[in-house]
């Protein structure tokens, strides 16, 4: 028996865990313009992306992005969101502090996964990088 191996022949060979390099963290800054906190750049250095197929117990009705699908999906959410505040007149008048309601997707949302089980449908993690 191979001691790297689980007890369970029918378990998956687990999928690597790899971090981002510095210039991929730092593309990733760029594209979002906004400071990242130390520990969002930490948190990428470890681990840059986790897709739901190779399930992980660190969280796990979640898939953790990589730094491209952050880049698309936070983009993707000021989008959807501008449009919305477009339609109701504006957007609305939400606090720009951290722990204040925003009541819209802010520049300072930073996504780093999302869900994927039918209980998380569609449900962001995000990092807030408002002051």
């Amino acid at each position: 028996m191979d001691a790297d191996r689980p007890l369970d022949p029918h378990t998956p060979d687990p999928a690597p865990i790899a971090g981002a390099d510095r210039a991929q963290i730092t593309q990733a800054v760029d594209a979002t313009g906004v400071e990242w906190p130390y520990e969002l750049t930490a948190f990428f250095e470890q681990i840059n992306g986790f897709p739901h197929e190779n399930w992980v117990a660190l969280l796990p009705a979640y898939e953790l992005f990589d730094l491209e699908r952050l880049v698309e999906e936070r983009q993707m959410e000021l989008d959807t969101w501008g449009e919305l505040d477009e339609e109701m007149g504006g957007a609305p008048a939400g606090g720009n502090s951290a722990g204040e309601t925003a009541f819209t997707y802010l520049p300072g949302f930073i996504p780093f996964g999302g869900g994927w089980t039918p209980a998380v449908t569609d449900g962001k993690l995000n990092w807030q990088c408002r002051p």
